[in-house]
């Protein structure tokens, strides 16, 4: 309803996030992607850190701030400025607006999948710092019958009890 409230919204975490830096648990992430040839990272975060870590093999699954979809076409772009004009238009005149999941949508088909087969395919999940509430990562451990979970977190969540151990 409000095109230029959510973007003001978006380009002040956006510009947040360029001073921000990967923390050494994107880095452990990234040794353990080397390790590991099957690794695949599913996060939610939205903030692209995983890549700028130097993570490879991500699926973003609640998207990317640093996107931006046309809401005409669909057409998706990368772009890392903090924007003057708002609201941000596509090239063709319409809206666009940041390539994330919002309340109510439905997560990408490709993505969903691909986060899916290898939960199912695991012989380990790593799930690190969530409260469990959001429903993909309990969705992905349903799916997830084969191997072991451990959960990294500085307290218990809400997938503590459907867990194998608890860092």
């Amino acid at each position: 309803k409000d095109p230029e409230l959510v973007w003001r919204w978006y380009n002040q975490r956006r510009e947040a996030l360029l001073n921000s830096a990967p923390n050494p648990g994107h880095f452990a992430l990234v040794e353990l992607e080397h390790a590991f040839p099957d690794f695949l990272l599913v996060t939610q975060n939205v903030d692209g850190l995983h890549h700028q870590a130097g993570s490879q093999k991500v699926v973003e699954i609640h998207g990317n701030i640093w996107e931006l979809r046309c809401t005409r076409e669909g057409k998706i772009w990368r772009d890392q400025q903090i924007f003057s004009h708002l609201p941000v238009h596509c090239e063709c005149g319409a809206l666009a607006r940041p390539n994330v999941l919002w309340f109510g949508e439905m997560y990408a088909p490709t993505r969903f999948r691909q986060a899916q087969k290898a939960a199912a395919q695991a012989d380990l999940i790593l799930v690190a710092g969530t409260s469990g509430m959001v429903w993909i990562v309990a969705g992905l451990l349903e799916a997830q019958r084969r191997g072991k979970v451990i959960e990294i977190n500085l307290e218990p969540s809400d997938l503590t009890p459907e867990v194998d151990l608890l860092l």
